[in-house]
């Protein structure tokens, strides 16, 4: 398998953001005469003590590499001090790994950024290495590398297994004298694993999956599966709790040569939609219901208006049937008079039936009710058998409650319309888990802003009536500088409270109703700005950022400030979204790069750029 690395040879120092690596690879050049290598003794150990715990010497030999020095604070997140030993010593690809870069980087005779992963380093995850080609007095070359940890196992680990709220176990398979995989062990387990599984984490680490739990027998198929062909598995188990009955997703990855499991309490989500298709089935149930009760009142009514005269107790029946219907239902006449109604659509505008039989819309509902009432009315009459509508009503003591409104025009025999009766559904709680189920899915969790996916929607919306109508739209991408610092000393929580209090001021700057404002991802924050071209939406950018600079975060040690750069692109003829994000995002790179808390306005495509997105 490949060592997973990166490596950079050309403008290290716009490239890389470690300082220290960036003021080397500097001195470097400077030091370098043309055409040959920097002297040795500017970059020896011995001259640099503040340094020297992270720097190798290594000389080149026939056949291997030689350390002739190894840094103590390499040595001590390593394990092990290579001082006076050669990269034959070790097997491995991360060992010939490193022999060939080095052997490439004095062959180029030009310095090389590398980032790679640590298999030999228990306490590291990966490396930053600037490997530079240096010559002796002698005339001999050698290496001269400066190497820190670049990710810690410890702070990886630790961070994910303790901040996460799902539970998390890592296998390590155990193998047969066949070799192939017989049972797995717990290697790690965090608490929260220890919850769903009712164990003390203690006691699981080191034991047989299959000996703890009877029941894994069943899931070693999949978890060897996982192992041995490196596709991910997802399935759901049912388990107790606290004595009460939980439901949990088992997701399975591998992860090098373990297999990593993750529980995930799915209780709440599984009976959140086994009540939402109850409420469905319901729902359904009801129309159907109200439909048929609409076809049977139709038929009522039509009798009752046939025999009115001399059919005293079928206007009875028909009273006390709509009294034993659960639901509101009413009849209006042809002249706008209400001639019947139960007492549950009496409640809904806060009346009584007696109060409100032979009046018109004016004097039972709201204004704004009685006047749609009227249209709708007119439209029935004027062409069409039924009507329904969807809209909420102020109840009293019940507060606004969401309805859907079936109505239907009453014929006598001979075809003609003589009245208008119809019921009405509450659909107050099926509606508000709709919206909050349309809500969750649109914002971000966080910052309450749009997210990702609710942006490059609108996006692409504008970008199409861009190319239809010429409307100009401006895009701004932003994120916080040194953000990553902001986490490392002042801690995630506060970090996460200067991303909340951004997007607080990002939504109250902009123009209310017409721009989007959206968290792209991490630290970085998108505005889609419609009718504004870029040079307007540079200055708003300019804003922006002189109002994040002022505010000042309340923190332990005092207020603290912090800044943000912005890119800006203006969308043109015949440019894709990918290109203006491209645009945008690049120039947000040139604000970076000249130094932060500054705005850059993205030049328009070049024919070439266009033909390129094309």
């Amino acid at each position: 398998m490949p060592v997973v690395h990166t490596e950079i040879a050309e403008h290290i120092e716009r490239l890389v953001g470690n300082e220290a690596i960036v003021r080397l690879y500097r001195e470097w050049l400077d030091a370098a005469p043309a055409d040959d290598l920097p002297a040795f003794e500017s970059f020896d150990p011995a001259a640099r003590p503040s340094e020297a715990g992270n720097l190798m010497v290594i000389e080149p030999e026939e056949t291997s590499l030689l350390y002739v020095f190894y840094g103590q604070r390499i040595a001590n997140a390593t394990g092990f001090d290579m001082t006076g030993r050669r990269t034959s010593d070790f097997d491995g690809e991360i060992a010939a790994f490193a022999e060939q870069k080095y052997r490439a980087t004095l062959e180029s005779r030009r310095p090389l950024y590398l980032v790679a992963n640590a298999s030999s380093a228990s306490a590291v995850v990966s490396w930053e290495r600037l490997i530079m080609p240096v010559r002796r007095a002698d005339g001999t070359p050698v290496i001269v590398c400066y190497s820190v940890p670049l990710v810690r196992k410890a702070e990886v680990l630790d961070g994910l297994m303790e901040a996460s709220t799902d539970g998390i176990a890592v296998l390590q398979p155990v193998r047969g004298m066949d070799g192939t995989i017989a049972d797995f062990r717990y290697l790690m387990i965090n608490k929260r694993a220890g919850e769903i599984l009712h164990r003390d984490t203690d006691s699981l680490i080191g034991a047989l999956v299959t000996t703890v739990f009877q029941e894994a027998q069943n899931r070693l198929p999949i978890y060897r599966e996982v192992m041995e062909t490196g596709i991910p598995r997802q399935f759901e188990i049912d388990s107790e709790v606290d004595g009460e009955p939980r439901s949990f997703r088992l997701s399975a990855v591998r992860a090098g040569d373990k297999v990593l499991v993750t529980l995930a309490d799915i209780t709440e989500m599984r009976r959140m939609m086994e009540q939402l298709e109850r409420q469905q089935t319901d729902l359904q149930f009801a129309n159907d219901t109200l439909h048929d009760q609409a076809a049977d009142l139709v038929t009522l009514v039509e009798t009752i208006e046939q025999a009115r005269t001399d059919a005293l107790s079928a206007e009875r029946f028909v009273a006390e049937l709509m009294e034993a219907v659960p639901i509101p239902l009413f009849y209006w006449n042809l002249d706008g008079t209400l001639r019947r109604a139960n007492r549950h659509y009496a409640a809904v505008y806060g009346h009584t039936t007696g109060s409100i039989v032979g009046k018109r819309p004016e004097d039972i509902l709201p204004p704004h009710v009685a006047k749609f009432l009227r249209e709708q009315n007119a439209k029935l009459i004027e062409g069409g058998d039924s009507q329904t509508y969807e809209g909420d009503v102020e109840v009293p003591g019940r507060g606004r409650r969401r309805f859907v409104v079936h109505r239907a025009l009453m014929r006598d025999l001979e075809d003609r319309p003589v009245g208008i009766a119809g019921a009405m559904l509450d659909l107050t709680e099926e509606y508000s888990l709709r919206q909050e189920l349309e809500r969750l899915a649109s914002t971000d969790p966080m910052t309450g802003l749009y997210n990702r996916r609710v942006f490059m929607e609108r996006l692409e919306e504008r970008a199409t009536q861009f190319e239809r109508y010429g409307t100009p739209v401006s895009l701004v991408i932003l994120d916080v500088d040194h953000f990553k610092s902001v986490n490392d000393t002042y801690g995630h929580d506060f970090g996460d409270t200067v991303l909340v209090g951004l997007a607080r001021l990002l939504r109250d700057k902009v123009r209310q109703g017409i721009d989007l404002v959206a968290r792209f991802g991490g630290e970085e924050f998108v505005l889609l700005l419609p009718e504004t071209q870029g040079p307007a939406a540079a200055r708003m950018a300019e804003r922006l950022r002189a109002a994040f600079a002022e505010f000042a975060f309340d923190h332990a040690s005092g207020p603290k400030r912090f800044s943000a750069s912005f890119g800006i692109a203006e969308l043109t003829r015949g440019e894709d979204v990918t290109g203006l994000l491209k645009r945008a995002d690049d120039a947000l790179y040139r604000s970076k790069h000249e130094g932060r808390n500054r705005v850059s306005l993205a030049e328009p495509p070049s024919d070439r750029q266009m033909c390129s997105a094309g």
